[in-house]
């Protein structure tokens, strides 16, 4: 039987290749594994400022890392050892849990319309989201957000909830990812088969039917899955009909999601399609300039222009850079300045981001190796093509970052424990 320190070890793993080494060695490496229960590993933080600083700015991180995994603990809990205080994750298995999420899903706080700084590459998408939170149900049902990843899309879909939970507390709202969505009917499916108890089945399409707003996050990844489609077209069609808001995200437009369910593809072009384009250049300083006055920073013009220049679009990579240079100013116990920033981005280097795509890098991989892409993403295993396969699949990862899941579809529809393998 696995234990919970083994597991914390894979995780760790996963963290020192996806984070910065800074924030690794500040935050996570803290942390210590204590127990599993059931599906859920138990960490325990050594201070409570530790455990805050985890649930504002590093829990879904760590939730990310420990659900790459692919094994059968993919929740998350961590406790304080100096008064116990616990943050949980937001998957569980039981109907209290379930009873629990009813209650609400609580939307960062930071995540608001006055948070979001609009420019040319968003104010469509901001005002959309505005008319959606102030009149859900009435306009532009479904709302459908897509955009590239760190551009800010999850910052908009919390501003939604955050209004209507300010404004209209009395509506219903349910916040959930496509693959949580997934999870929980694989669940409720395999409790009602073992148990022959089908209430599993009705707890599980009454949470996500008897609400006001529903709101997924990565509705993309709902492709070459069956039955989740199946579950959510049903889910979508009944709560169209009732006039219930419908909010979703995705990195690609319907059109452009394949495997996807032709009837599926047409019901999320029936509202509003809102696109989120890269930031221009003074968009990304305003966010930084926002970020840094957030943090009670001062924090002179060129070094934001420095940090701006470095990244081409993922607005979750700049804030990390800005957020690097801050806690380097505070080791160091001195002023942000333009010199400080060099040395704490000294590791950074400037990417070209423009012409690194990961068909680039394939192509690239293919040239080399003398394959075709077909061949290269297919599903052929012989020693000549496996290889150079698991090339392209790491230098992706390193180069462009994106999600396991993500990196998967492009090789035909893997799963993340083969990219990861890779």
């Amino acid at each position: 039987m696995i234990t919970a320190k083994e597991v914390w070890e894979k995780v760790l793993q996963v963290l020192e290749k996806e984070v910065q080494s800074w924030c690794y060695d500040a935050w996570f490496e803290n942390l210590k594994p204590k127990t599993i229960e059931g599906n859920t590993l138990i960490l325990s933080a050594p201070t409570e400022m530790n455990l805050r600083i985890i649930k504002d700015n590093h829990y879904e991180t760590l939730q990310r890392a420990l659900k790459s995994l692919g094994i059968f603990v993919y929740d998350l809990e961590i406790i304080s050892e100096k008064d116990g205080a616990t943050i949980s994750s937001e998957r569980q298995n039981s109907s209290k849990e379930l009873e629990k999420e009813e209650e609400g899903f609580q939307f960062n706080s930071k995540y608001t319309f006055d948070t979001f700084v609009v420019g040319d590459s968003n104010n469509f998408t901001h005002a959309a989201a505005q008319v959606v939170a102030e009149t859900p149900g009435k306009k532009f049902n479904p709302l459908f957000i897509h955009g590239g990843v760190g551009l800010g899309k999850t910052h908009m879909m919390h501003a939604i909830g955050n209004y209507i939970q300010q404004h209209n507390p009395s509506l219903k709202l349910v916040y959930t990812t496509s693959e949580k969505f997934t999870n929980d009917l694989i669940n409720a499916l395999h409790a009602s088969k073992y148990s022959k108890d089908t209430t599993h089945n009705e707890k599980f399409r009454e949470k996500y039917r008897n609400v006001d707003v529903l709101m997924i996050d990565d509705i993309q990844f709902i492709e070459n899955k069956p039955s989740t489609q199946q579950e959510f077209f049903n889910t979508f069609n009944e709560l169209y009909n009732e006039s219930k808001q419908i909010i979703m995200t995705s990195d690609r437009m319907p059109n452009q999601i394949p495997n996807l369910e032709e009837r599926l593809r047409t019901r999320f072009e029936w509202g509003l399609m809102a696109d989120v384009q890269p930031p221009s250049f003074e968009t990304k300083v305003a966010i930084l300039q926002m970020k840094a006055a957030g943090e009670m920073f001062v924090v002179p013009d060129e070094v934001l222009y420095d940090i701006a220049s470095r990244v081409e679009s993922n607005i979750r990579e700049m804030e990390s850079l800005l957020s690097r240079v801050l806690f380097f100013a505070t080791l160091k116990n001195t002023p942000v300045t333009l010199e400080i920033s060099a040395e704490a981005l000294k590791d950074y280097a400037r990417k070209n981001k423009e012409t690194i795509t990961a068909d680039t890098i394939i192509d690239a991989v293919c040239t080399l190796c003398n394959l075709t892409k077909e061949q290269l993403i297919g599903k052929k295993k012989t020693k000549d093509i496996v290889e150079p396969r698991q090339i392209a699949i790491y230098v992706i990862n390193e180069l462009l970052g994106l999600p396991l899941m993500a990196i998967g579809q492009i090789f035909g529809g893997r799963d993340h424990t083969t990219i990861m393998y890779a």
